[in-house]
């Protein structure tokens, strides 16, 4: 199962994404993802996020290499491909649609529930959330890690061991991700609102505004670039939707 988003709103959420960290979490990660301020832009109007996110940038992975990868496999019979902007006008026939890829038989009332804890109005109040699957100790001195990359054609496992102290590395109970004690903030579809989600306190005086024309213009063009060889892959990825014919 794959997700795509509009590749603008991507861009926003990365921002917020990055800028919102906890520096709990940041050390964890040796300091990823840098703690760089909403309000930064290069002569372009750029956040440093923003431009890593562009073709050839050290982020390109994150959207353009994941929608072109998984585009070819979209109708074969062990892929479902979803649009963001898809789920979010039709959550509930979104969530059977999954559970029938599935093979799992919700009965009203269930399909109820789990569409209620994936609203934004729930997931808006999950408070804790861990981004790393702890495996075991393989020395009495040292705590095992695993991160997984999945791709259509390949999953990539990188392992990597932290010094075991006295008090536990992460606790989801006391230590959170992100700044505002949330993961999910707003969820816009189409909105293209550079840095109006972003929790202001941690930067005071920040002026938010939105993508300036030369921000859009250059991601249409990467667009384009990455996406203008087949018509449909780039308005579905743009904007959702059925699939062409076969």
């Amino acid at each position: 199962m794959a997700m795509v988003r509009n590749g603008l709103d991507v861009a926003a959420s990365m921002v917020h994404f990055c800028s919102s960290m906890t520096d709990e979490f940041r050390q964890l990660w040796g300091g990823f993802p840098p703690d760089i301020s909403p309000d930064v832009r290069d002569a372009d109007g750029f956040h440093p996020v923003l431009k890593d996110m562009l073709p050839g940038g050290p982020l390109e992975d994150i959207y353009w290499r994941y929608v072109k990868n998984w585009w070819p496999y979209r109708n074969d019979p062990n892929v479902i491909f979803l649009h963001y902007s898809d789920v979010r006008k039709d959550l509930k026939g979104s969530v059977a649609k999954i559970a029938d890829f599935l093979e799992v038989d919700l009965s009203p009332s269930e399909l109820d529930v789990v569409v209620d804890r994936c609203s934004l109005q729930h997931m808006k109040k999950v408070k804790y959330c861990s981004n790393v699957m702890m495996l075991g100790f393989p020395t009495d001195n040292e705590l095992m890690f695993e991160i997984q990359l999945f791709r259509p054609d390949q999953v990539n496992k990188f392992h990597y061991y932290l010094p075991l102290n006295k008090d536990p590395i992460w606790n989801n109970y006391e230590h959170h991700t992100v700044r505002s004690g949330k993961m999910v903030n707003k969820g816009n579809v189409g909105k293209v609102s550079y840095f109006s989600n972003v929790n202001t306190s941690h930067f005071p005086g920040v002026e938010m505004d939105n993508f300036n024309p030369e921000v859009i213009a250059r991601f249409r063009a990467a667009e384009e670039e990455m996406f203008g060889h087949d018509p449909a892959l780039l308005q579905w990825a743009r904007e959702g939707g059925a699939f062409p014919p076969v």
